[in-house]
């Protein structure tokens, strides 16, 4: 009886405490499926979109025109790669930080393509011609305690001006397929407008202006300081005249000797035909 009776009294405790956690289930089931409806709201799966208006879309992409490269390369050359060439990093200020500190030059004088991509300098300088090589120009630098860097002349590839002058971003584009074309159209306008006046006009003690782009080296050697990629280049006319006058005045000093040399002959064979120092005289012929 006393047991039967135990069992009664406990029995309701034990089906209400099962009620409530049946309830706290429903309620955190409840709860989480609240939660999913917010989050679908803001995070769709996907969009309805209607089909007059991707039609008008597809339409308007097909209208765009296409990328011109050779236009855009044109454009930037001559509105955005010619005032910034003036703009750029005076040489003598880049290599005096390099011989103190590279790390820090670079932290303070070059610009990355991208987070940690490469980091280029964009510097403009004058100076005179110190060597003419095959692929390449070696200029002693203006004011940078007698430093030179090196102008390339060689056949142009990679993305050195593209990059380089940081005023191209790829995000900019249409796509990575167009900014490379961008890229190869620059490098024409280089080796066809910059390189050709370089190569046939370098002789030792010209002086000329510039403005290129390089890599950030890794360290400095015992050449060039850099190497760059010329997008200007102007040779100083005064230089150039006095060259060509140079070249006039020698070629006048050599036919001059010329003319000397050939009238010395003469009068000297003239004076000995006068005095009968012209040879014993020939004995008659039979």
């Amino acid at each position: 009886m006393a047991a039967d009776e135990v069992g009664r009294v406990s029995d309701p405790p034990t089906e209400h405490a099962a009620g409530e956690r049946a309830g706290q289930r429903r309620a955190l089931l409840f709860a989480v499926a609240i939660a999913a409806l917010i989050a679908l709201w803001f995070f769709p799966l996907f969009h309805v979109v209607p089909l007059r208006t991707g039609a008008a879309t597809a339409a308007a992409d097909a209208a765009r025109p296409a990328f011109d490269p050779a236009a855009f390369a044109e454009k930037f050359w001559r509105e955005g790669l010619a005032p910034a060439a003036s703009r750029a990093t005076a040489a003598p200020i880049v290599i005096s930080a390099l011989r103190r500190d590279p790390g820090a030059a670079a932290k303070q004088h070059a610009h990355h393509v991208g987070i940690g991509g490469t980091a280029y300098y964009f510097v403009r300088g004058a100076g005179r011609v110190a060597s003419v090589g095959k692929n390449e120009i070696v200029v002693a630098v203006d004011g940078a305690g007698g430093a030179q860097v090196a102008l390339r002349t060689g056949p142009l590839f990679g993305n050195t001006v593209r990059d380089g002058t940081g005023l191209l971003n790829v995000n900019e584009f249409p796509g990575l397929a167009e900014f490379n074309a961008l890229s190869a159209a620059i490098n024409r306008l280089v080796e066809t407008r910059v390189l050709p006046p370089l190569r046939e006009r370098a002789v030792v003690g010209a002086t000329l202006e510039f403005a290129g782009c390089t890599e950030v080296p890794d360290a400095i050697g015992a050449g060039p300081v850099l190497s760059l990629t010329a997008c200007t280049s102007r040779w100083r006319a005064r230089e150039m005249a006095s060259a060509s006058t140079r070249v006039v005045s020698r070629m006048a000093m050599i036919l001059s000797t010329s003319a000397w040399t050939s009238n010395a002959f003469e009068v000297m064979y003239s004076t000995k035909s006068s005095v009968g120092l012209a040879g014993p005289p020939r004995p008659p012929t039979a």
